[in-house]
């Protein structure tokens, strides 16, 4: 099942989902597929040279209310493409048929689930950032050979904040929550401090926008880069349940401390249902690295490996050979995703750092 991809302005969508190669990558459990029908698709998918009406056997679902065509009326301007892209979902929508057109195979059965930005009105600060929106997830369910759709945003400190106030709580990605100015960064380092302090929970957003996985046990994990950006989700209604916290082996403390970043793309390994994930920190008194491991269905994680992570002030080679300041207040370098093998997990230290005073 390829990408859902959907057009949104006024509150209405207009999505299609095309059947693509080798069955369904879906949150839930999928019926057995025949291996001959996989390969087939695989082939009508595939094949360029395919017939027009070969390729339109692909079924395609649709919502019935299309998005509205930009306008056309003498003087009035089409819409441009900030006003395509960072438009605002109607919100909560509960499960509807979607139209099909062709078939759905008999083997495809399950449930297709999606998180990303739903809604990028800030209100007193209008989003301008791709990552900034509000998580929204969107599922497709195939049953029978029909298909249904439905949609919720999760209920995170940032977006119920927003959805009470009309305005933003947090900086996001790429969008502040208040103009730069001498005041508003005043504000910012106290809202840190008592972050920091913990007395302000979370200290940074936790709109939970990149990713989502299944647990496998009817729950779903969606994530962002923030570590209070976790959250377990319902799989059956997508309603936020909590803030996702970790323990120890049985029921113990959790073995790591208070970190900082998270990486929203843990590896999931299917023959043993470990997930791996990478977490650090930024501030005093080096950047560090916890790599940790748990079994789906469950929150008592496991800790691998930690060490130091790289700064700008050391140098590539100087880090490899493990030359550091034991204390350093240099800015720690980021990292998106790491790689694993059977044996080990890579993580990539690279030359782009943080602009901590920018933060």
């Amino acid at each position: 099942i390829g990408p859902p991809t959907s057009s949104r302005r006024g509150g209405r969508a207009n999505m299609a989902l095309a059947a693509g190669v080798g069955g369904v990558s879906a949150a839930g459990a999928c019926c057995h597929r025949r291996a001959s029908q996989a390969q087939h698709i695989a082939r009508v998918a595939s094949n360029r040279n395919r017939t027009r009406s070969r390729v339109s056997r692909i079924p395609r679902l649709r919502v019935d209310a299309a998005a509205p065509a930009p306008p056309t009326e003498p003087g009035v301007a089409p819409w441009s493409a900030p006003e395509a892209c960072f438009g605002v979902s109607d919100g909560d929508c509960e499960a509807q048929d979607l139209h099909v057109e062709g078939v759905i195979p008999s083997w495809v059965c399950g449930d297709f689930i999606r998180n990303g930005p739903g809604g990028w009105d800030g209100g007193n600060r209008p989003m301008r950032h791709m990552f900034d929106g509000y998580a929204l997830l969107v599922k497709v369910s195939f049953r029978d050979g029909k298909a249904t759709s439905e949609q919720r945003y999760i209920r995170s400190t940032a977006y119920n904040y927003y959805a009470k106030h009309g305005r933003m709580l947090y900086d996001e990605f790429g969008t502040g929550k208040e103009a730069d100015t001498l005041g508003s960064r005043v504000k910012k380092m106290w809202m840190t401090g008592l972050g920091l302090a913990g007395l302000q929970d979370p200290p940074v957003t936790d709109n939970a926008v990149v990713n989502v996985i299944s647990e496998g046990d009817g729950t779903l994990v969606a994530m962002t880069e923030s570590v209070p950006g976790t959250y377990l989700l319902d799989q059956d209604t997508l309603e936020t349940l909590h803030r996702y916290k970790y323990s120890g082996s049985d029921g113990t403390a959790d073995p790591i401390a208070q970190t900082d970043l998270t990486t929203a793309h843990p590896f999931v390994d299917p023959s043993t249902n470990e997930v791996i994930n990478v977490e650090s920190t930024i501030g005093y008194p080096t950047p560090s690295r916890f790599v940790w491991s748990r079994k789906l269905g469950s929150s008592q994680r496991h800790l691998l490996a930690s060490f130091s992570g790289r700064d700008a002030s050391t140098s590539a080679a100087d880090f490899a050979m493990g030359k550091k300041d034991s204390v350093s207040f240099s800015p720690p370098a980021y990292f998106h995703s790491f790689s694993t093998s059977k044996k080990h997990v890579m993580v990539h230290e690279l030359p782009t750092f943080f602009d901590l005073e920018a933060l």
